[in-house]
């Protein structure tokens, strides 16, 4: 399972020895997983292999970002996701192959930066990139989670706690719509959020053996039913396994059941690091990866034994480890705060508070013509205008400061800078607006000694209606 950043690239590749030309077809979708997916593909791509020996590559971020709604709905949840499934058909010199459908992938509308590398999938459950948060005294504190990611979540006032929320499977959540979700709101006097995402993106395919597929059996190995059996009276090495790509030097939790284990033999999760199996039981292990494959294999210890048991729901999963958010009250009895909502890089809407002062002024665009007012001058009426406006429009702009904010929050205004989808909250509505800024200078506490930023937004609408 990834994560896919709309906004940046995302690659998926198909290898094949000898191969002279792959396709893929993409189904991109809302609603529920796999279920809701179309019968009719959303793009199928042709290609052949030029520059790269045996590999052919495809960038399908864009494709995938035009179905994504980014528009605000009336809440800081967020529909903003799509499903992504795909499935690869590979031509070689002797061959057509063509593979099963990948599932499990979805898109939001976010980015990476170019230093954080290839394919950039982020794991943490909490969908903001702070670790502390001004908020406005008396109004909620809106923190966006990925439900795909994250385990628990505790609202704390003090050491008393408002809400605990936990999140035993983020795999099993099979709804678009509710993958990016906020929680925080009705909560008093919030002043510290904790988030775990002990759970991270899935990486076993078919763990709980649904089908017979995805998995590479050894002759005294079956699959079906939500389990592998092996049934083995065979000195060679039974493997059961599966390759799968980046698990080495990852950071991984494994869990598996084993039932029904009888007879005596040699049984292990070899890769991606080694679990011994010694009998009925869940095994639950944390490691680093050894190699790109799940694997599991047992040998019976001579020729007069055997060897039984049933495997079940086999769990592969990156390790994140827990965020911990500060959150500040700020009374302020002298300005108008104006909170900003803005799409952040992890894909989530995310709210800024500003303060401070603030200035609004609005930009007039007139064109003119001259009129013909001869019969009303012959009858000595002057008060016709002989040079008439017409199509006036005008745009009102914002300047709002922030107030004192830390170092850190450079992070912050970065993102918002980025952003392409903003808002603000005004006379109790989103509306929706654009920086104005063309440039952002990073302020530190060193040479600016206390850091306060001005931005200038612009309502992205006319004042006077013209909505036609």
């Amino acid at each position: 399972m990834s994560k896919i950043l709309a906004r940046s690239p995302y690659w998926i590749n198909a290898t094949a020895t000898d191969l002279v030309s792959a396709s893929i077809e993409l189904w991109v979708y809302e609603g529920t997983a796999i279920t809701s997916r179309p019968a009719e593909v959303s793009y199928t791509i042709n290609s052949t292999v030029t520059d790269i020996p045996n590999t052919v590559y495809w960038d399908i971020s864009d494709l995938v970002k035009d179905f994504i709604d980014t528009r605000y709905t009336g809440s800081s949840s967020d529909n903003g996701v799509v499903w992504v499934d795909y499935r690869i058909t590979t031509a070689t010199t002797s061959a057509v192959s063509q593979g099963s459908i990948q599932t499990g992938d979805y898109a939001v509308y976010g980015y990476s930066y170019y230093e954080q590398g290839y394919n950039n999938t982020p794991l943490d459950g909490c969908l903001i990139d702070t670790d502390l948060i001004y908020n406005l005294d008396g109004n909620d504190v809106i923190v966006p989670l990925d439900y795909r990611r994250f385990s628990e979540v505790t609202f704390f006032s003090g050491a008393t706690v408002l809400l605990n929320q936990t999140n035993t499977s983020p795999s099993s959540n099979v709804q678009s719509s509710s993958i990016v979700s906020s929680l925080g709101t009705g909560l008093n006097d919030v002043t510290q959020v904790r988030i775990e995402s002990h759970n991270g993106p899935e990486i076993t395919v078919n763990g709980e053996f649904e089908t017979d597929t995805d998995w590479t059996k050894g002759d005294d190995w079956s699959v079906g039913n939500n389990e592998a059996f092996l049934d083995s009276s065979d000195l060679n090495v039974q493997l059961l396994y599966q390759d799968s790509e980046r698990l080495v030097g990852k950071s991984l939790d494994v869990s598996f059941s084993v039932s029904g284990y009888v007879g005596t033999g040699n049984v292990s999760m070899r890769y991606p690091f080694s679990v011994n199996i010694t009998g009925n039981g869940t095994y639950q292990a944390s490691g680093v990866g050894e190699y790109d494959r799940i694997q599991f294999q047992a040998q019976t210890t001579d020729n007069q034994s055997s060897l039984s048991l049933y495997l079940e729901s086999v769990s592969v999963t990156e390790s994140v480890a827990d965020r911990i958010i500060n959150v500040e009250d700020i009374e302020e009895c002298k300005h108008t705060p104006y909170k900003l909502i803005f799409r952040n890089k992890l894909g989530a809407k995310q709210e800024l508070w500003f303060f401070k002062s603030s200035r609004l002024s609005m930009q007039i665009e007139r064109d003119k013509f001259q009129g013909n007012t001869i019969k009303d001058y012959r009858n000595d009426i002057i008060s016709s205008h002989r040079g008439v406006n017409f199509s006036t429009m005008s745009k009102q702009t914002l300047t709002i400061n922030s107030g004192f904010v830390p170092e850190s929050f450079n992070e912050v205004f970065k993102q918002l800078m980025l952003s392409e989808q903003v808002w603000i909250d005004y006379n109790q509505q989103v509306l929706p607006i654009n920086i104005s800024n063309q440039s952002i200078d990073y302020k530190t506490s060193l040479n600016n000694k206390l850091i306060n930023y001005t931005i200038d937004v612009e309502f992205s609408f006319n004042t006077t209606n013209n909505v036609r």
